[in-house]
């Protein structure tokens, strides 16, 4: 691996960093409808703009790192899906099995947006 890609890597790592610590729990408390619906407009929208781009970090990071390994992808977006649309999909997973919601928020949106969005297997 060459300085300049260690170093990507390591950055993107770094950055990561937080929506790896992050229980699911916390992501639920910060990203839940009950939330949401409970802040004013400039709220509200860094709310939302934050818990998406948590989840559009967890699968962009998936993907990238899925690529650069050569891995077969854990879960396949459909065409038209929103990053709101994925963020409620994680949030209402999370909103359900609670027995999982001191796990790092990163595998959990990992795990459940592979239940909801499974990859087609190639023959």
């Amino acid at each position: 691996m060459s300085k300049k890609s260690a170093f990507l890597l390591l950055g993107g790592l770094a950055l990561s960093g937080n929506v790896f610590a992050m229980s699911g729990k916390e992501f639920l408390d910060q990203c839940s409808l009950d939330k949401l619906k409970s802040l004013d407009k400039p709220a509200y929208v860094t709310a939302i703009t934050f818990c998406t781009s948590l989840v559009r970090g967890v699968i962009e990071g998936h993907y990238a790192t899925a690529g650069y390994y050569e891995k077969d992808r854990l879960f396949c977006i459909p065409q038209g899906k929103t990053y709101m649309d994925l963020t409620g999909e994680v949030v209402g997973r999370l909103g359900v099995e609670q027995k999982y919601q001191d796990k790092p928020f990163g595998g959990l949106a990992i795990i459940y947006l592979g239940r909801s969005f499974p990859c087609e297997k190639k023959p």
